[in-house]
């Protein structure tokens, strides 16, 4: 499988944020898929990874580096997204929101990721970012035990589909509406959730 990873940063530029789509794709190449990253830097492009100039920083404010920053991408995507089979999206700067359309326009899937403080940080009513979760079309989990990204639903035909996405009041936590597909029944057990014991 060919797979497109676009995150803003990897490791050591901001670590902790960068080490998801880093390891996944390291993880991907391991098991034989070709794994190409695009994202936000001034080296030269080699060995798989694609750099996006960032714009100036002191005309900021007037959101004409964020359009170079898009426009950039554009060019630079179109080429990755064509042999691209899945688009892994990390974060949501401008780079990612623009390889998110290009991957929709395009027909290929996406697998949307967020760093745990993005959620908070784009709260409020950043109509781009609402849109930009809105349009992740179904729910895709990292499980450890896989050690793998996997959406619910891939085997059984049992997806979730995204409805609305909630964050809860200390900004630590997301809850995702969905509206069941296939049969409905969601959980490996047979059950229609995965939630079906009480104490």
């Amino acid at each position: 499988m060919n797979v497109l990873m676009v995150t803003p940063h990897l490791p050591p530029h901001q670590a902790a944020n960068a080490l998801l789509p880093h390891l996944l794709g390291q993880a991907m190449g391991r098991r034989g898929h070709a794994v190409d990253f695009l994202t936000f830097g001034d080296g030269r492009d080699a060995d798989g990874v694609h750099f996006v100039r960032r714009g100036s920083r002191r005309l900021r404010a007037t959101r004409v580096p964020q359009a170079l920053e898009a426009l950039r991408t554009w060019r630079k995507a179109r080429p990755l997204l064509a042999r691209a089979e899945v688009v892994h999206v990390h974060s949501s700067t401008w780079m990612n929101q623009v390889a998110a359309r290009l991957a929709v326009r395009s027909g290929k899937p996406y697998v949307l990721t967020h760093y745990g403080t993005e959620i908070w940080h784009y709260q409020g009513g950043d109509a781009r970012f609402q849109r930009f979760n809105r349009d992740a079309r179904h729910v895709t989990f990292y499980s450890r035990a896989r050690n793998t990204l996997w959406t619910k639903g891939e085997t059984s035909g049992n997806k979730l589909a995204v409805q609305q996405i909630f964050v809860d009041c200390d900004d630590d936590t997301v809850l995702v509406k969905v509206k069941r597909l296939g049969d409905g029944n969601v959980c490996h057990t047979g059950e229609r959730t995965c939630f079906n014991k009480t104490l």
